[in-house]
């Protein structure tokens, strides 16, 4: 049974390796997306993708109001849980600040963040519910959003290309 508080989103699982989950009503305050980030609702993510093909995990929080580092790390805690059972973790973040944080305290470098539906589905689309075997020559590819991203912050493509290969490694 899906926790008080927590409502799947079929809108936004894409293929059938997707499971998609967000937060009931319309302003959801960062105390109770904290408290909803344990327990009953870690629980019941663990258990649907026990039961599934699942291998891509969205939380959407497009109706979060804002974060605080309890929920930043209850989010790292979700998204160590979710590795263990060999998921990947993909936030929908459409605040722009709370985008930010995530790249600023670089936690966006091991969770998966989109800011709108297209980029979740290019985000969807490059990951499967297998571990690619990546060769060094392949290629790493970035969206629209984040190459902009990155020329914004003065990062050259061969930097994040070297910061890819570093973490493959």
């Amino acid at each position: 049974m899906i926790p008080l508080g927590i409502e799947i989103r079929p809108e936004l699982q894409m293929r059938s390796d997707v499971l998609a989950f967000g937060f009931s009503g319309e302003h959801v305050a960062d105390r109770t997306a904290v408290s909803l980030l344990a327990g009953d609702m870690l629980d019941y993510v663990l258990t649907a993708v026990e039961r599934s093909p699942t291998g891509l995990v969205v939380l959407d929080l497009r109706n979060v109001d804002s974060l605080s580092a309890t929920g930043f790390g209850r989010l790292l805690a979700l998204h160590k849980t979710l590795a263990l059972a060999r998921r990947k973790l993909i936030l929908l973040i459409s605040d722009p600040i709370i985008r930010d944080v995530l790249f600023a305290i670089e936690l966006d470098h091991k969770i998966l963040v989109a800011a709108n539906e297209v980029e979740l589905g290019e985000v969807i689309n490059r990951y499967t519910s297998t571990p690619a075997t990546s060769s060094q020559d392949e290629v790493p590819m970035f969206s629209e959003s984040e190459l902009a991203d990155m020329e914004a912050a003065g990062i050259s493509l061969d930097d994040a290309i070297r910061v890819i290969e570093g973490l493959r490694g």
